[in-house]
């Protein structure tokens, strides 16, 4: 992820909730973040976050 942030890529974290509440450490706060959960059905939902996630990233202008 460093290396992608250091050359200007997108990047998305897909993490799982362990806890209630997550504090994401500073330096990862402004990245796109994915939540996906331990069930059976969490699948299809994971596959349509990354579907809107990729569209969005498409749409957006590149920086250099």
């Amino acid at each position: 992820m460093g290396i992608a942030h250091t050359v200007g890529k997108e990047t998305t974290l897909i993490y799982q909730r362990k806890e209630k509440e997550i504090k994401f450490p500073f330096d990862l706060i402004h990245i796109r973040r994915i939540e996906n959960e331990d069930t059976a059905l969490s699948g299809k939902k994971l596959e349509n976050d990354l579907k809107e996630t990729v569209k969005t990233i498409l749409k957006s202008p590149t920086v250099s």
